[in-house]
């Protein structure tokens, strides 16, 4: 099994699977390796790359929300939800409003967020979502699976200190990108994910091989057997890295090292 994180992996700089990477996938599917897409983003924000790979139109699987949620590509069936503990989702909401922060969650096709500023665009640009401000009280309404702080790189890092500090092992805290900080349940990273889809599909660790770039890559990374960083990747995912790829994602990097790697 291959798993593989979308943004600033699998796709290129313009939010695209290239046709070298899309080749390389269904040439390592007809040699019986299952592909999963492993991602930050929403079911509604992956679908067109699962629909571009045909994964919607045959069993196969998908972790979004960076493991939160482990669904079927082709029903949508949730296998598993981890939603932040309510507790958890208020007391945060609370923190984010006495400093004035803004913040984000998902539901369906909709981003809710509190506010805006020159970074809180960026998330429906990407996905497709659309975006409504509300109140927070809106948001909690929502049971949130995740909240996301949308900002500056120097301020999110600043905010995740003091968040990991005031929840501790309550909820998992971490930059997902340099401008968003995300809180989710804890215990809830892709690895999570990763390591539930392999036992219900009787798949060993040692068969898995992941491919990241970011620091919400690093639980999968570390848990398959093969870990590969893009050469594009943060300093961390580097590090833990079995094999780092000589190209970046806007250079079919996957596709590359699938060449070197599997498809010999």
């Amino acid at each position: 099994m291959i798993a593989l994180d979308l943004d600033d992996t699998l796709l290129d700089h313009d939010q695209l699977i290239s046709v070298e990477n899309h080749d390389a996938l269904v040439a390592a599917e007809q040699r019986g390796i299952r592909i999963v897409l492993a991602s930050g983003r929403s079911p509604f924000g992956m679908q067109p790359y699962l629909a571009q790979l045909e994964l919607h139109q045959r069993e196969g699987y998908a972790v979004s929300f960076n493991g939160a949620i482990v669904m079927r590509s082709d029903t949508g069936q949730q296998l598993l939800y981890e939603g932040l503990p309510p507790d958890v989702a208020h007391d945060v909401m609370d923190w984010a409003q006495q400093r004035g922060a803004i913040i984000q969650t998902y539901h369906n096709d909709t981003i809710y967020i509190t506010g805006e500023n020159a970074h809180t665009h960026i998330d429906s640009s990407l996905t497709g979502m659309k975006q409504v401000v509300a109140e927070p009280g809106k948001l909690l309404d929502l049971q949130p699976i995740k909240y996301v702080f949308p900002g500056e790189p120097e301020l999110l890092q600043q905010y995740q200190n003091e968040l990991r500090a005031y929840l501790g092992e309550r909820a998992g805290v971490f930059v997902s990108k340099p401008y968003f900080l995300e809180v989710m349940a804890p215990g809830a990273d892709k690895g999570h994910g990763l390591a539930f889809l392999a036992e219900r599909l009787g798949i060993d660790r040692e068969q898995v091989m992941a491919v990241g770039d970011a620091a919400n890559d690093l639980g999968m990374l570390r848990w398959a057997g093969t870990a590969v960083a893009m050469s594009n990747a943060v300093p961390e995912v580097l590090e833990t890295a079995d094999y780092v790829t000589e190209r970046d994602n806007h250079h079919a990097g996957v596709a590359h090292i699938l060449q070197q790697l599997v498809l010999i």
